[in-house]
């Protein structure tokens, strides 16, 4: 069965990585650092909810398709068309001190990747990151595999889509490759995991609300008691496979 952990981004960021690890290793090797596992894994990474600064497109003249949200987003969009230096620097300098307004931007998934044999994981993943943050958006780059995840979350009001991918339509091609990642274990007999510091396993019952959160939403009404008087629902399709 495989172990659930998280993530804190180790570069400082503020994204949140939820991981699926396989409970035996592809392989298992010993070296002067000690003995380690190659361990097939998805992941599932997260930006949190936040408050994000709003942009009045009438107080710049500037091509810009979409609402910036912040000087560099500004900054990062003027550099792609063009603008010099100077431009850049007038127009982040106008924003950073212009008074803001707020608005709150959902959680978005930023990262999501599955070793093949780990795909039945994903939809649990994808609980964990809900029953943390609520409604998650999804991200604009999706491959045929994560479109298909991402319709069904919409579907089943789990996942919202992105703005720059409305209909969560797979817009680049790649195939299904292993996943890996190396954790030290605890002997070449015995290769369970010794987890880095800097990620802690998730307790059991968080990973079964995390499936039943997902399983609740996926699945037809079944309990008149529960629901209310039945109402035939739409037959969504379940996460097998994913």
């Amino acid at each position: 069965m495989a172990k659930y952990y998280e993530e804190h981004n180790a570069d400082g960021g503020d994204s949140l990585r939820f991981l699926a690890v396989a409970d035996k290793p592809l392989s298992v090797f010993t070296d002067e650092n000690g003995t380690a596992g190659d361990f097939p894994v998805a992941e599932l990474e997260v930006l949190p909810p936040g408050e994000l600064t709003t942009f009045d497109k009438h107080l710049y003249d500037l091509d810009i398709d979409l609402p910036a949200t912040s000087a560099s987003a500004i900054g990062g969009r003027m550099a792609t068309q063009g603008y010099d230096e100077d431009e850049i620097r007038k127009a982040m300098d106008k924003q950073t001190n212009t008074p803001q307004m707020f608005y709150s931007e959902p959680a978005e998934v930023v990262g999501l990747y599955a070793d093949p044999s780990m795909r039945h994981t994903v939809g649990t993943l994808g609980g964990l990151a809900v029953n943390q943050f609520g409604k998650v958006r999804a991200d604009s780059n999706l491959s045929k595999y994560s479109s298909r995840i991402v319709r069904r979350g919409i579907d089943a009001g789990l996942v919202e889509a992105n703005p720059l991918n409305t209909g969560a339509a797979s817009n680049f091609n790649t195939d299904l490759s292993p996943v890996t990642e190396e954790f030290n274990v605890e002997s070449s007999t015995r290769p369970t995991i010794i987890p880095p510091e800097f990620i802690s396993e998730i307790s059991r019952p968080r990973v079964d609300h995390a499936r039943k959160t997902v399983h609740g939403m996926l699945r037809p009404k079944t309990s008149t008691e529960q629901f209310g008087p039945f109402q035939p629902d739409p037959k969504l399709p379940g996460m097998e496979g994913y």
